[in-house]
């Protein structure tokens, strides 16, 4: 499993117990590069989730949990 995919399923797995709510923003780039992750692999993780249907991109460019 590459490190982009571990990152999506370790947020989508916080989605799902209710860490990130609905409407909540994501973590963006910066936070999660401070935790040891490279800028591209967020970035890349942040669009499969979006791809999954468990984000958004929202109005101000940072990423939000969808709705169910």
């Amino acid at each position: 499993m590459s490190d982009i995919s571990r990152l999506a399923d370790q947020i989508a797995a916080r989605i799902q117990a209710g860490r990130y709510r609905p409407g909540q923003r994501l973590p963006g780039p910066g936070d999660l590069e401070q935790a040891g992750h490279s800028g591209p692999a967020v970035r890349e993780a942040l669009r499969c989730l979006v791809e999954q249907g468990w984000a958004e991109l929202g109005p101000d460019g940072g990423y939000v949990v969808t709705e169910p």
